[in-house]
This record gives C-alpha cells, structure tokens and sequence, in this order.
C-alpha cells in the first residue's frame, strides 16, 4: 500500500500529498503524476528534478500547492497550470524557467 511509504500521507486510499523535498530527488517530472486526482500538496523542492513541468499537471484540479524550488527545472511554465482553480501557491524559485 503506497499509503504507507514515507513522504506520502492519503485521504481514503488516495495519495492527497506527496512531500520529498530535500530527499536529492534526481531526474524529470513524470507525467504520471497526472492520475493522482486526489493530489492537494505536491513538494519537490530542494532536488536535482531535470526537465520541464509537464502541462498534464494542468487537470490536477484539486492540487492547492506546488514547490519546485531549488530544482534544475527549465523551459516555460506551463499555462496549464494557472488555471487550476484550487492552486493556491506555486513556488518555483532557483530554477531556470
């Protein structure tokens, strides 16, 4: 049960936060990340997290937060996410975009 691995916390068997920050995360953004519906909190900061942010994060529709600070991150950010209607803080400092 994912419920259970650290820097994750779920309501009613759905993953509604995922917080690795300072955990050295490495790589991209995957857009898997897309079919968790119940995701309210995503915090990746402090990573080496490459890429871009994929637009598909765009339906996440119940997310309230998103930390990407301190990451490698590049491109543009997706316009996708300014129309999440419940984001209510998107935090993206020290990266390249």
């Amino acid at each position: 049960n994912e419920c259970l691995w650290g820097g994750l916390a779920c309501d009613n068997m759905n993953i509604i936060r995922i917080q690795l920050g300072d955990d050295g995360l490495r790589g991209s953004l995957p857009t898997e990340l897309q079919h968790l519906d119940s995701l309210q909190y995503l915090l990746l900061e402090d990573g080496r997290i490459l890429g871009s942010i994929p637009s598909e994060y765009g339906i996440l529709s119940k997310l309230r937060v998103m930390d990407f600070n301190y990451n490698l991150l590049s491109g543009t950010v997706p316009t996708e996410l300014y129309s999440l209607p419940q984001l209510e803080q998107l935090d993206l400092n020290d990266n390249f975009l």
